[in-house]
């Protein structure tokens, strides 16, 4: 007791100077970070404006290589001299529309152009070159004499394109132009195959002025601040532009300034820190900009200002001696009940085994050490019949049981030389070093250990394991892994409620009408396809699938006379027609685990002007999954016959959709679904036999 109160004087009595001390850092900490969020703003603004000029061009480079003008010069070859001025008025647009004042040159090269070439007076030989078919420079047009002049093979950049698949965009290092003679990057892709090669490469030069957008009001704001603002190459620091001298390139490497020389190097993607300069101490924000493989450049930005000198201990040694002294009292004091408080915080109540906590920082340890040769085995376990025991015997029975289960994995653990855990609930986690047995053992004795059975229960348990590192190297990315691997495994063998609903409404359709129910799958096989081109996946996908499947189950309640009438409908007729997606959102809903998929078919005959119904919604106000199943059931139905007509050919019920865009029809996703029909048409071409007559 005497010794606490000898420690709680000390503490009173460090009070007032710790105050002061801590007003004083607080003051100090508080000037650096508002330092720090300012060159941590400028970066990130300069950052923004860099690296959307780069993914513009890329862009720009990626859309320009499909024009078709591009390649006709391979594919229209009596027409030579017309298709180049085609495709140097293409060029030209590039450079006067798109990039005015900021194109060195463009150009379109032959990728399998063989050259007559002698050497000392031998034979003329046909050796491999790259040719420029068509070349524009400062908005003039090369004509074939000039052409002749201009061979490629020795760029870097035209060997790094060669390698790429067409649709792939390579940005080439920053280099004197030899058309305009300033700093441009050049940009560079394949033209799509002809006859299954590819023939032809397009590439334009970016003056470097390009990478200078929004620059004047960035060093305007960066000088006001007293930053300096650059952006520097990531191998050698050398300063590419730099606020202090905005209308000059400086090149790469100046040997003259190398004070960003330790930030190239460093590791992390961005952050702030502290370097030392013949000039005095600088505080340094960077972020970099690109680390795309199909870059030559890597560039980093960065702002730097004067840091101040010395530390928050130099700057501050009474306060802070002070601060020492009552921290060392506060620790000693409480030290014990942090460390008591600590261990209850890993540890789950429960079953005395360690929690979720404990796990992650067993994990966070145990990763660096784990190989390919000496993998660590993570499973998680969810008990299955739980449940059912709980309600049949009540909680108090339930806790009994997780704890004996809790103790009984810890026990086979252990042997293994593992450590078993509790996530939560009735989920429990293992991990442990594999031997030369294999996981089999190890997992084996952890499912027998959280099973039990009696009279009237059964528990078991249903696992996902991961291998670290081989199939992980983060604990979060880990931890998902396993838990979705666990849920794959309760979930195997059994169909979910929703699948089973939509069965049982599919094949009710299909009896009522069987080639409603035909249409029905060939629209949900195409809206698939038309999803997962537009970026959906998982049960997104799932579910316009199974709306695509059931957006007409609505016509059930149709009578037969009006579903399948000859000839045009009356406004009574069309009435019953047009209410057939609410019956449809009413008899899908009845299943609550197919209450997304209600919402879809309730809007899959909206338009995207505003003219659908039954609600009037218009654009991107209707769901993507009813926009797409709207295309698709279209053009099933235009090139499918009906009582009252014979089918569509397919590229007529195409310029149909064509010509409904913007109006009944999402624009987008027209082209998607198009580009989905042309690809089967090709696959089914290729399947069918040639007739030998």
């Amino acid at each position: 007791m005497r010794i606490v109160k000898v420690m709680v004087l000390v503490v009173a009595i460090a009070l007032v100077p710790l105050s002061i001390g801590l007003v004083m850092l607080k003051q100090q900490q508080n000037s650096q970070q508002a330092l720090d969020r300012s060159l941590a703003t400028q970066v990130n603004e300069r950052r923004t404006s860099l690296q959307s000029t780069e993914d513009e061009a890329r862009t720009t480079a990626e859309v320009l290589s499909q024009n078709p003008i591009l390649n006709s010069i391979f594919t229209d070859p009596g027409h030579a001299a017309a298709n180049r001025k085609k495709i140097d008025q293409v060029l030209l647009f590039l450079g006067s529309r798109i990039y005015p004042n900021l194109l060195g040159a463009a150009g379109v090269i032959n990728n399998y152009d063989r050259c007559a070439r002698s050497a000392f007076g031998r034979k003329l030989q046909m050796e491999p070159c790259k040719l420029d078919i068509a070349h524009v420079a400062r908005g003039l047009e090369y004509g074939p004499a000039q052409l002749d002049t201009l061979r490629e093979e020795g760029q870097q950049w035209v060997q790094a394109t060669m390698k790429l698949e067409p649709g792939q965009v390579y940005t080439g290092k920053s280099t004197v132009s030899t058309d305009s003679g300033r700093w441009v990057v050049t940009y560079s892709t394949l033209l799509p195959p002809v006859a299954g090669k590819p023939r032809g490469m397009l590439y334009f030069e970016l003056d470097i002025d390009a990478f200078r957008k929004g620059a004047n009001e960035a060093v305007a704001r960066a000088r006001l601040k007293g930053l300096d603002l650059a952006v520097i190459d990531q191998k050698t620091g050398g300063i590419m532009l730099s606020s202090s001298s905005a209308a000059v390139v400086l090149g790469f490497a100046a040997p003259w300034d190398r004070r960003f020389v330790q930030i190239a190097h460093q590791k992390g993607l961005s952050g702030v820190t502290t370097i030392n300069t013949s000039k005095g101490r600088l505080r340094v924000a960077w972020q970099q900009i690109s680390n795309a493989s199909l870059d030559a450049n890597k560039w980093t930005v960065v702002a730097a200002a004067p840091a101040s000198s010395g530390n928050v201990i130099t700057n501050n040694p009474i306060p802070v001696a002070l601060m020492g002294v009552a921290l060392l009292a506060i620790a000693f004091i409480m030290g014990r009940r942090w460390v008591r408080t600590s261990t209850q915080a890993m540890t789950d109540p429960l079953t005395s085994l360690g929690n979720r906590r404990k796990l992650v920082v067993d994990l966070q340890k145990a990763l660096p050490d784990a190989a390919e040769t000496a993998p660590l085995l993570l499973a998680l376990f969810d008990l299955d019949g739980f449940k059912n025991y709980n309600d049949s015997f009540g909680h108090p029975a339930g806790d009994a049981l997780l704890a004996r289960l809790g103790r009984n994995v810890q026990i086979a653990m252990r042997e293994h030389g593992g450590e078993a855990y509790r996530m939560g609930g009735d989920e429990f986690c293992i991990i442990a070093s594999i031997g030369s047995d294999g996981q089999g053992p190890i997992i084996a004795d952890a499912t027998a250990a959280l099973s039990e059975r009696g009279e009237g229960f059964a528990i078991g348990s249903s696992y996902g394991s991961v291998l670290l590192p081989q199939e992980a190297n983060d604990v979060g990315i880990s931890l998902r892994l396993a838990d979705q691997r666990m849920y794959a495994n309760k979930n195997s063998g059994r169909r979910s409620a929703g699948r089973q609903s939509a069965d049982v409404l599919l094949q009710a359709l299909h009896e009522r009408s069987p080639e409603l129910g035909d249409h029905l799958v060939d629209v949900a096989r195409l809206a698939a396809e038309v999803g997962r081109r537009l970026g959906m996946s998982g049960e997104e996908l799932d579910q316009l699938a199974q709306a695509a499947q059931l957006h007409d189950v609505g016509k059930m309640a149709i009578p037969d006379a009006i579903l399948k009438k000859p000839g045009p409908l009356d406004r009574e007729e069309w009435e019953f027609i047009r209410g057939h997606t609410v019956v449809g959102e009413r008899i899908i809903s009845a299943a609550p685990s197919l209450s997304q998929v209600s919402r879809i078919v309730r809007s899959s005959h909206e338009r995207y002007n505003g003219s659908g119904y039954p609600d009037g919604l218009k654009g991107e106000e209707i769901p993507l999954p009813s926009r797409i199943i709207a295309v698709c059931d279209a053009y099933d139905a235009m090139i499918g016959p009906r009582p009252y007509r014979l089918g569509m050919n397919r590229d007529n019920a195409a310029s149909e959709l064509r010509r409904c865009a913007n109006a009944q029809f999402d624009p987008v996703v027209i082209e998607f679904f198009l580009s989905v029909v042309d690809e089967l048409a090709r696959a089914v071409a290729e399947e069918v036999p040639a007739n030998p007559s």
